[in-house]
């Protein structure tokens, strides 16, 4: 097993407040799927369109390429890193019969709900050897990081030569309408922000990944009521609210408060925005110790050209 160190290591003081971070991420993360995990598969609507659109981008990278790709369409191993309780998962292994599939999550709760080919641990220090995933697929996991590039790069360390990397996640344009409504609440900001898709882009270019490709699109989900869509968002987890709210609200009024400035459509529903994010890249075409020294190795065709008679 890998005993890599998945921390920055600028300095001491940032290695120490990167795991702290990290503890109160798990926590965090135990605490909003202990509730939710039982009733999560029937309820999770977004990440179940999120997770079909993934598998329609890895259908048109592999139509899109005229050269055979062994590794993306009969792949060794595969991962999903933030598996929950398995739909996803579950798809893979039909997907890739004779492939070996494995699920990460850092929540014991959602595991309990698909034990099978299942592993505990958090996707900063992947419990697997270097260069030993073919394709790593993750949906709505990277917004839970509290530092991108290092989850990245041990993303990287285990993708191997020539392997697939796809994600979904959230962009900023996420619950625009939400963040709006509390605006005229009060000015404490309530829901995190997410990661622009130019950055991530960026993020997977500084950290060597081969060709990658990032694009996006809005989901509009439709509410009944103001508390269906934080009840959805509760159990969804992804979305963090903070508990920051004046003390003269209470529940009651604090509803009445939203759903007064909530914008609705014609038909008298609530819209919530989502912005979803979808990439993908492909691990170093190079060998993984030429890449530790710096080396790049260049096939002799691109050096001769063949003259052709």
């Amino acid at each position: 097993m890998s005993t890599a160190t998945p921390a920055p290591k600028n300095d001491t003081l940032v290695q120490v407040f990167f795991y702290l971070t990290i503890m109160t991420l798990h926590k965090q993360i135990q605490r909003a799927t202990q509730r939710a995990a039982p009733h999560y598969h029937k309820r999770a609507q977004l990440p179940y369109t999120l997770a079909q659109r993934l598998l329609e981008k890895w259908e048109q990278i592999c139509q899109l390429n005229t050269r055979p790709l062994p590794l993306l369409t009969q792949p060794h191993t595969l991962l999903d890193i933030g598996c929950g309780t398995g739909g996803l998962l579950d798809q893979l292994q039909t997907c890739f019969p004779h492939t070996q599939c494995f699920g990460v999550d850092l929540s014991l709760a959602m595991l309990e709900q698909h034990p099978a080919h299942t592993l505990c641990a958090d996707a900063h220090h992947l419990p697997f050897p270097d260069h030993s995933i073919d394709v790593i697929f993750s949906v709505l996991m990277l917004e839970w990081s509290p530092h991108l590039p290092t989850l990245l790069q041990e993303f990287k360390r285990v993708l191997s030569p020539n392997g697939h990397f796809f994600f979904a996640t959230l962009g900023p344009g996420t619950l625009m309408e939400l963040r709006q409504t509390w605006q005229k609440i009060d000015a404490h900001p309530h829901i995190n922000y997410f990661t622009d898709m130019h950055d991530l882009g960026d993020m997977l270019l500084k950290l060597k990944f081969e060709t990658p490709i990032v694009t996006r699109e809005d989901i509009t989900c439709l509410y009944r009521h103001v508390s269906s869509l934080l009840k959805e968002l509760k159990q969804l987890g992804s979305v963090k609210m903070s508990d920051n709210i004046q003390r003269t609200f209470t529940q009651k009024s604090l509803l009445q408060a939203l759903e007064t400035h909530y914008p609705q459509n014609n038909e008298h529903f609530y819209p919530a925005t989502f912005e979803a994010i979808y990439g993908y890249a492909a691990g170093s075409t190079h060998h993984p110790e030429d890449e530790a020294r710096g080396i790049t190795r260049v096939p002799i065709q691109k050096v001769f050209k063949k003259k052709h008679s």
